[in-house]
């Protein structure tokens, strides 16, 4: 497993949008080498970084890019995992139907008034 190193390791969490679209960036880029040849967007990962940086237990006003990048392969892995769940199930339940189709309904006769 190829793990990125970070020319500064300790950033500060960002205050302004600039420092916030650099540091997704540098995350995006170190991310997609993981998940190469399929590249995640920057809308995705912006997501991705600021529900990391909303978990971390932060008493302080710095984070570890490495720390950050791991959170983030695990966000993205728990987004993967969800849809595959997901798919396999409706799958599953797809074949199921198919296998073991349920019996209609059966519809009451109309009401004949006298």
């Amino acid at each position: 497993m190829i793990r990125p190193i970070f020319e500064i390791e300790e950033s500060y969490l960002p205050c302004t949008m600039q420092q916030f679209e650099s540091l997704t960036n540098e995350m995006l880029l170190e991310v997609n080498k993981v998940t190469d040849p399929h590249a995640l967007n920057g809308d995705y990962m912006a997501q991705v970084v600021m529900g990391v940086l909303h978990g971390m237990d932060k008493k302080l006003g710095t984070v570890k890019k490495s720390e950050l990048f791991e959170g983030c392969i695990r966000m993205v892995s728990n987004h993967v995992t969800f849809h595959a769940v997901k798919a396999i199930e409706e799958r599953l339940k797809a074949e199921q139907q198919k296998n073991n189709p349920q019996p209609l309904a059966a519809v009451p006769d109309e009401v004949v008034e006298n």
